[in-house]
């Protein structure tokens, strides 16, 4: 299981893919360093897809009424996030907002989050599904867990979304503005359901965690205000990203993630 410093975890992986390049094509070069630490990011994704699942595990055990789950978002050519809304919620942004955008030749095209965290009302579906811990690493497991999504498609309630997150293993300026971009517009579509169900009582937080720790450039992108909270009076000024957070081990990753099932 991952566990120590999460660098050391991606210096072993490119090790092992060097090594295995030797082994099965002696005759030409290994990967360059730039082409293996360009898989960083990637390598990331899937030892968080582990850390967080088994930290959602672990928090159900010790809130068996709360029943939450973290899982990794395939990108949103596969799924666009918001098909794991059920019917009546999906009809509200696809037929109402989404339907009302086109006509004005506008279409709704962001990223999805690269994990997403959910509150489950059923409990036949989360023992189906989520309640068994991951005991160790293997590409089965791996694959396993990047197609959870699949149980959470049309059957989440408007309010069920607890928080999204996104993970870089550093924040360029380009990445940064897509951490901002992606919250702000996460955020906005969870307020237009808000004036829809007329429901005050949907929250729902954003959050980013990096590697490298940000700059205090990174620090002050941060701090921009979500879309909704600019044209709303109706709507608390608040931040597009609630945290971004930067954590060198699995152990750090954990306790972020403890205070954010909470």
């Amino acid at each position: 299981m991952p566990t120590g410093e999460i660098q050391e975890i991606l210096d072993a992986s490119r090790d092992r893919v060097n090594h295995a390049a030797r082994r099965l094509f002696p005759h030409k070069d290994v990967p360059s360093a730039q082409a293996l630490k360009n898989l960083y990011g990637a390598w990331f994704e899937k030892t968080l897809t582990i850390v967080t699942w088994n930290a959602a595990h672990d928090f159900n055990v010790r809130n068996p009424r709360k029943r939450r789950v973290i899982v990794p978002l395939p990108d949103s050519q596969t799924l666009k996030f918001w098909h794991l809304f059920d019917e009546d919620a999906q009809d509200k942004l696809e037929q109402g907002l989404f339907a009302g955008m086109s006509a004005c030749g506008i279409s709704m095209t962001m990223s999805n989050p690269d994990f997403i965290c959910v509150s489950l009302d059923d409990e036949a579906m989360y023992n189906a599904h989520f309640s068994r811990e991951v005991p160790s690493v293997s590409a089965a497991r791996l694959q396993a867990l990047e197609n959870t999504y699949n149980n959470l498609k049309n059957r989440c309630s408007y309010k069920s979304f607890v928080f999204g997150l996104s993970v870089k293993t550093e924040l360029r300026p380009d990445r940064r503005y897509q951490i901002i971009y992606e919250g702000s517009i996460f955020k906005a579509l969870l307020s237009h359901l808000v004036m829809r169900y007329w429901d005050k009582d949907i929250k729902m937080k954003y959050y980013g965690l990096s590697l490298v720790p940000p700059t205090a450039g990174d620090a002050r992108v941060m701090t921009n205000p979500s879309i909704d909270s600019l044209i709303s009076v109706w709507v608390e000024p608040r931040r597009a990203v609630d945290e971004m957070v930067s954590c060198s081990t699995i152990a750090e990753v954990k306790r972020v993630l403890r205070r954010w099932l909470d």
